[in-house]
């Protein structure tokens, strides 16, 4: 048989294994991208490399997702950030939903990503194609690029693009779900508000620091009052208070800390290998730097608001609920003193809490 022909029939059947494999097992979504990238290469050596990236129209940079082939290496390293040059290549031309023709490289091309390519890796011509996807509203939002590298200068032939465009849809469907899917497992683990984690998410983070022998320290941040900011300046005000309230912790926290919102107007905070006389410290400093705060509502209007904050050592293998227990009893003394303080729990008391 002839090479050539051979050549397209390989490409075909392992289009049609992948696609298979698509359809049974369709919970796998970055390994069914890989599978058609390695499918296409496995199948045909010409081809040196596949690789795909998929998102919003409007990033900033293309780097390749998944890619396989012998010139993976080129992939890895490969940036493509939007400027007045880049605009004018085929990644950022098919990001636009363009169709373009396979186009040759070689180690004279004039732009450096190819001349590396062509003298690394042998690559002579390169086939670029839009994938379309869709985003909450149905409409195109997504896209994304499937891009195949081969040696011969002339190996995407007419019947060899025509097959990768059949399957080109399919891909595009696999990549919108896994976007969709990523966007749904982040939205159920961040509060909409704020943009912190919420308390899903601090179950999960936290884990991590649940190793028995370590000292951290856990405070609970309550807004004084909230429901009066509510029923004076209107709810939209209160959510102001509530977003400004979690920049002024989130620009407090270090490291291997874990912050949250846990509904409302209160915060969790844990602090990583933390002995108590330093989280007091730190949490008086958040209660000053909270109160000293002018909280823009809009329109010039400005108001000060004012936090009570509970403490609690957390040293697993105690449970950490306990510890949260603890710092929420610690909290309520806060209020129960006049708010505006710092407290721990009766069962934590220290010389010299501050509050």
């Amino acid at each position: 048989m002839n090479p050539e022909r051979d050549w397209t029939l390989r490409l075909a059947h392992a289009l049609i294994r992948a696609s298979t494999y698509s359809l049974q097992r369709p919970a796998e979504r970055q390994d069914v991208v890989r599978r058609f990238c390695e499918a296409v290469v496995d199948a045909v050596p010409p081809v040196c490399l596949a690789w795909t990236w998929f998102g919003a129209t409007d990033t900033r940079e293309i780097v390749p997702q998944v890619c396989a082939g012998r010139a993976t290496a080129y992939a890895q390293g490969l940036v493509i950030r939007r400027n007045l040059l880049t605009a004018l290549g085929p990644a950022m031309r098919v990001l636009r939903g363009e169709r373009l023709k396979p186009f040759r490289i070689s180690a004279a091309s004039p732009y450096g990503p190819w001349r590396d390519a062509a003298r690394r890796y042998g690559v002579r011509s390169v086939l670029v194609m839009p994938l379309q996807g869709q985003g909450e509203d149905r409409e195109p939002t997504l896209a994304g690029i499937f891009a195949l590298y081969a040696e011969h200068p002339d190996f995407f032939s007419d019947e060899r693009v025509a097959l990768l465009e059949a399957i080109a849809p399919m891909l595009g469907s696999v990549l919108t779900r896994a976007a969709m899917e990523d966007r749904l497992r982040r939205q159920a683990h961040t509060d909409p508000l704020t943009g912190l984690g919420n308390r899903a998410a601090f179950a999960h983070q936290v884990s991590a620091l649940n190793e028995t022998g370590r000292r951290h320290a856990v405070m609970m941040v309550d807004l004084d009052r909230f429901k009066r900011i509510n029923d004076v300046h209107g709810h939209a005000a209160g959510d102001a208070v509530i977003r400004q309230t979690a920049d002024l912790l989130s620009a407090a926290v270090r490291a291997g800390d874990v912050l949250a919102r846990f509904g409302g107007e209160e915060f969790v905070l844990v602090l990583r290998d933390s002995p108590m006389d330093a989280a007091l410290l730190r949490a008086e400093a958040l209660r000053a730097c909270i109160a000293e705060h002018p909280f823009a509502l809009g329109q010039g209007e400005v108001i000060q608001v004012t936090s009570s904050i509970g403490c609690a050592p957390w040293t697993p293998p105690q449970a950490l609920e306990a510890a949260l227990a603890q710092a929420d009893a610690g909290l309520y003394r806060a209020k129960d003193g006049g708010r505006n303080a710092v407290q721990v729990s009766l069962n934590d008391c220290l010389p010299g809490v501050l509050g």
